[in-house]
């Protein structure tokens, strides 16, 4: 299955100004990678598209799923991975979710593919 997702950057702007709403659809993780690393809200906008792109490739939506149990995180090199937990996980089973991600000024977009692979 294959999910993708847009987001506006700026609307994603105006949401973060709402520390209920940050918390409520980042984790720790993701919070601490974009303020302590210095990225800009087009990195929260690229991982909430990338949430987003996970659980329409599953095929239920947020039905079952919450938006912490879906954690963006990236490698050294920047890759961006998926960890996923609680009911997430369990809608995924055996399978393995690849993500890509990417941004320019106005929009991010993110694609989610899950295979057969073992996780």
């Amino acid at each position: 299955m294959i999910g993708i997702d847009i987001v506006e950057v700026e609307r994603m702007a105006h949401s973060a100004e709402n520390e209920a709403f940050v918390r409520k659809v980042f984790t720790l993780e993701e919070i601490r990678y974009y303020e302590e690393g210095g990225k800009s809200v087009q990195t929260l906008a690229g991982m909430f598209a990338a949430k987003e792109a996970i659980v329409k490739a599953i095929g239920t939506g947020f039905a079952g799923i919450d938006y912490l149990d879906v954690e963006i995180r990236h490698s050294l090199g920047g890759k961006p991975e998926a960890v996923l937990f609680r009911g997430a996980r369990s809608l995924l089973g055996a399978r393995k979710v690849e993500i890509s991600i990417s941004h320019e000024k106005r929009y991010a977009v993110a694609s989610a593919l899950l295979t057969d692979e073992k996780a």
